[in-house]
């Protein structure tokens, strides 16, 4: 298993043990007090800052298996 995180819109990978020793929450305990607002904003921000560079990333890999 491969273990990334996006830091400053870019991908990094990690070791698992990298990945491991990372601190954080579930995601439901930062959404769960959140009203419908900023919940649509919190997903959008979400999407723009990981999702979006992950995607990215992950077609770049798939361009490089093909050449």
């Amino acid at each position: 298993m491969e273990y990334f995180i996006v830091e400053n819109g870019k991908v990094k990978e990690l070791t698992k043990e990298e990945f491991e020793k990372l601190e954080g929450t579930p995601m439901d305990e930062h959404i769960k007090n959140m009203t419908v607002e900023e919940l649509e904003a919190f997903k959008k921000d979400r999407h723009e800052k990981f999702i979006k560079p992950l995607m990215n990333h992950n077609i770049a890999e798939i361009k490089k298996e093909n050449m």
